[in-house]
């Protein structure tokens, strides 16, 4: 074979393996795959906010009452962050906002907190303006000298009051 046919072959070998350096460094192939943050897989789970922590300052009532002061008066930014983490791992601040701005509350009323080995529990009354009573059982968890903030369940009319 003559001189002329390996420099075309030679060519376009190089070009080739130019195209496939080309395309996998854009795409990332050399890229060390363990420092990427990979997306979640279909049905992978969040992982959790660190705990929301009870001033040590304050009681589980008083936390409450700053809360639904909070909220009452739609400092939605600040009371989103009293939230358990819970909460806050399972609605953003955006869908939290949007969710209590189309559940004004009027008034509130804790009621007495009941305790049951470390865990505290504290039922609230809530007056919502559009959907009337609710209640609220918040869950506190003692760790040390200070609470964690642990969950709560509302229960309620989903009936727009006439």
């Amino acid at each position: 074979m003559d001189k002329g046919f390996y420099k075309k072959l030679m060519k376009r070998i190089s070009i080739i393996l130019i195209i496939i350096l080309s395309i996998s460094f854009l795409t990332g192939c050399f890229g060390n795959s363990a420092d990427k943050e990979k997306p979640p897989l279909p049905g992978e789970k969040k992982k959790a906010p660190a705990p929301t922590y009870v001033p040590s300052s304050m009681t589980p009532e008083q936390y409450l009452e700053k809360y639904y002061s909070l909220y009452t008066t739609e400092k939605y930014d600040e009371s989103y962050k009293m939230l358990p983490s819970t909460k806050k791992k399972e609605q953003s601040l955006e869908e939290y906002k949007a969710a209590h701005k189309s559940l004004p509350a009027e008034s509130y009323e804790l009621g007495k907190k009941t305790e049951k080995g470390s865990t505290a529990i504290i039922e609230v009354k809530l007056n919502l303006k559009d959907y009337g009573p609710w209640s609220v059982t918040w869950q506190f968890e003692k760790k040390g000298k200070r609470y964690i903030v642990d969950d709560y369940s509302a229960s309620g009319s989903s009936t727009k009051k006439e």
